[in-house]
């Protein structure tokens, strides 16, 4: 069995969406979490029982992987985690800037 993976996009301002997939199957999804924090602690408690570790990705970017149990007891503190990746990760993406225009030889 693969390792679960836990897919999580903010679907307006205030609303999140959670999706725990294994291998090509979805598991379980839940729509209209209120943040990060409720997101893990629902995935956590559906996560299946004979795994210890989960990937998460975070508005499709990958925040590694961690332990099922941590989803529920440390959910704050993981989801303060994955905030601060995914916008160091964003702040170092370059900007797409328009080419210059060419030389006058």
């Amino acid at each position: 069995m693969s390792v679960p993976l836990i897919s999580i996009v903010r679907e307006q301002r205030t609303e999140y969406k959670w999706s725990l997939i294994c291998g090509p199957q979805l598991l379980h999804s839940r729509f209209g979490q209120q943040d990060v924090i409720a997101c893990l602690q629902s995935a956590g408690e559906v996560a299946p029982a004979d795994q210890q570790m989960v990937e998460i990705m975070y508005r499709h970017v990958h925040m590694g992987t961690h332990l099922i149990k941590d989803l529920v007891t440390n959910a704050g503190s993981l989801a303060k985690h994955i905030s601060e990746t995914y916008a160091a990760l964003i702040a170092d993406t370059p900007a797409i800037l328009p080419s210059p225009p060419p030389a006058n030889s």
